[in-house]
């Protein structure tokens, strides 16, 4: 779909310069065409892209953070009292804590991605 301009825009030339040699090229009359088809570049194979990647993995980050905060409150309920009698919590909190491992590992990949993703933007 991103494509179909090149379609339109490109043309097959035979350029004096490179030795007669026959070329896909893009010819624009003015220079704001060249700004305009940059920019358009720009946005949809960069810009959007970025964004929608950001967006899924804030989203990502979101969700986990919230269903780690509901486990934990849960966990701890249960570790409190079971079946109306005290137990050895021992086995307490092993789901919180692999939760909260995948939590931190999630927020520290999302963060490396967006951070990445925007340096590779601006350069």
């Amino acid at each position: 779909m991103f494509s179909v301009p090149s379609l339109v825009l490109y043309d097959v030339r035979q350029h004096q310069e490179a030795w007669n040699q026959t070329m896909c090229t893009i010819h624009f009359q003015q220079d704001w065409m060249w700004q305009l088809y940059f920019t358009l570049v720009f946005l949809a194979c960069f810009l959007i892209p970025g964004i929608i990647i950001a967006v899924c993995y804030t989203l990502i980050a979101v969700i986990i953070w919230k269903k780690s905060k509901a486990i934990e409150e849960g966990s701890d309920a249960m570790c409190s009292l079971r079946d109306g009698q005290d137990y050895n919590p021992s086995g307490c909190g092993v789901a919180g804590s692999v939760i909260h491992q995948a939590k931190i590992r999630t927020i520290k990949m999302t963060f490396m991605i967006v951070t990445g993703l925007d340096h590779y933007i601006t350069l």
